[in-house]
């Protein structure tokens, strides 16, 4: 009974860490809805905030992320940015990546990038990328029929912290549909690629994060061990 505890709290602890070592702080949310929405775009125009969880942190080089379905793709004609420090309008002529349903994206080493005013560092992976099933499941909730999505990278800001928002507007002009996902990398701390990303939610009372969940059960299972050994101690029954 003792090692089977013993052995249910290393497990736990272990688990715990990667979510504590990569505890990202950045979030890129609707400015109209920043605890709760997604930032999914499925209008023409819509107003973001580039914001920074934890007081006394700065989240430096933020580049973003901007996912489309294969289908807003396939009618896009330009994508326009207002508020950023990087490029200003985007079109089918820039590097896109190919059409993907499984995988991860960015790449660590990525060439989907507008070098528009810094060609993009790099990233860490796979903590600061995503699955891109998990992606398609996030756009799947606007339209059903998403099978496969393009990104590619720009350069956002040259910095964000939680007393300086930064915010800005995309326009997406598309014939057909529009349903665009924009995420966030950035740099924390003594690093020279990216080491933070925003989650797809900027809700942190909604859903835990996993982090949150795995330290909660941690502290039952050390809970545990602690009442095993002291009763053995005193030679109680368990």
């Amino acid at each position: 009974m003792n090692k089977k505890i013993i052995v249910f709290s290393l497990v736990i602890m272990l688990a715990a860490m990667p979510a504590l070592a990569y505890a990202d702080i950045l979030r890129v949310v609707p400015t109209d809805k920043e605890h709760t929405g997604m930032a999914i775009i499925t209008e023409a125009t819509s107003e973001l905030t580039a914001t920074v969880t934890a007081n006394g942190k700065t989240v430096a080089d933020v580049w973003l992320v901007l996912i489309v379905d294969q289908a807003t793709y396939a009618g896009l004609n330009s994508i326009t940015l207002s508020g950023t420090d990087g490029p200003t309008s985007i079109d089918t002529s820039d590097p896109w990546s190919a059409a993907l349903t499984s995988g991860r994206l960015p790449e660590e080493t990525d060439t989907h990038a507008v070098a528009v005013p810094t060609p993009y560092p790099g990233c860490t992976v796979p903590q600061t990328n995503y699955q891109v099933a998990a992606v398609i499941s996030q756009m799947s909730q606007v339209h059903e029929d998403v099978i496969s999505v393009r990104y590619i990278l720009v350069y956002g800001f040259d910095w964000v912290d939680k007393q300086n928002n930064r915010v800005f507007t995309v326009t997406v002009e598309s014939s057909t549909r529009v349903n665009m996902l924009v995420l966030g990398q950035g740099m924390e701390g003594d690093t020279a690629v990216l080491n933070e990303n925003t989650p797809f939610s900027g809700s942190t009372l909604m859903v835990p994060e996993v982090g949150t969940l795995l330290l909660g059960l941690g502290a039952l299972a050390g809970f545990a061990l602690f009442i095993t050994l002291r009763r053995k101690s005193q030679k109680l029954p368990l």
